[in-house]
């Protein structure tokens, strides 16, 4: 949007000269200066939008002096393995929430074991030895002996009010409960990686379309540049072409942005999230 701004400011300034000298319409003037308008309210809206966006990187990260680099030229590359099938294989072993619900199923199928145990009868073995020493008196009768003793106790749980079955009841369906909502996590995180798998493939298709779109663009503006000095553009030509430029290169930063975005996404879908992912998005980055 800075870029379009500047852009349009040199235009009107040139358009102005003209008029100055004679060489161009007061129509022209007026329209290089409602672009010029137009051009400042867009850049002040999205200033308000960068300034919102950093309050909300404040809110989640606790750093107030942020910087955010623009994105170096990008070379997209395919996902490797180029095949949805095997993202899809390796999410389902390796997600993380899948993982964490497998997790609670198994918590919930040893509860339903544990009260069951509750209501089955227990059988204890018990032993015991017992030493006696006596020393008798002057006439004698003095003994020592030793006494073993060993039993069985068998208890069974009385059920009180259907107080155990009723547990045992709460515990198998929250162990439904946990099975269904594996199920439908297993559902979610097919869907997810098959989408982000996609939108990777989208993204290199938009960025390769989008860089090519951009350079007829500049082409055509630097065309239409040099043939408005010499009357052979209206003003109005220029000043769209220069606003389809800046579209065009809005629109591929978008697809570069939504091309590393959709690659972590995918990754971490698929439970393969690194550091050398992050650090490749550092990479990325312009230092300036």
């Amino acid at each position: 949007v800075m870029i379009e701004r500047d852009a349009v400011q040199a235009f009107y300034a040139l358009t102005r000269e003209k008029y100055d000298r004679g060489l161009a319409g007061v129509t022209d003037m007026y329209d290089a200066e409602a672009r010029l308008n137009l051009a400042k309210a867009k850049l002040i809206e999205a200033k308000n939008l960068k300034e919102d966006a950093f309050e909300a990187l404040t809110e989640i990260t606790k750093e107030t002096n942020i910087e955010v680099m623009p994105f170096k030229k990008i070379i997209p590359v395919k996902p490797h393995p180029d095949s949805v099938d095997s993202w899809v294989e390796a999410a389902l072993k390796q997600n993380i929430r899948l993982s964490l619900q497998r997790h609670k199923v198994a918590v919930a199928e040893e509860e339903v074991k544990k009260q069951y145990a509750a209501n089955y009868p227990v059988v204890d073995f018990t032993g015991n030895v017992r030493h006696h020493e006596s020393s008798g008196t002057e006439f004698g009768g003095g003994f020592e002996a030793n006494y073993w003793e060993a039993g069985i106790r068998f208890s069974l749980p009385l059920v009180q009010g259907g107080l155990v079955l009723s547990k045992i009841k709460e515990a198998q369906a929250r162990y439904r409960e946990a099975i269904s909502m594996l199920d439908k996590e297993k559902r979610r995180v097919v869907r997810e990686t098959r989408a982000a798998f996609l939108n990777v493939k989208t993204s290199i298709d938009k960025i390769r379309a989008l860089e090519a779109y951009r350079k007829s663009q500049e082409a055509a503006l630097q065309l239409k540049q040099e043939g408005y000095e010499t009357g052979l553009y209206e003003s109005v030509e220029v000043l769209d072409a220069q606003r389809e430029l800046t579209r065009a290169t809005m629109e591929y930063y978008k697809a570069c942005y939504e091309y590393v975005l959709n690659n972590i996404k995918l990754k971490q879908s698929a439970g393969i999230l690194s550091d050398e992912d992050i650090i490749m998005v550092n990479n990325c980055l312009k230092h300036q």
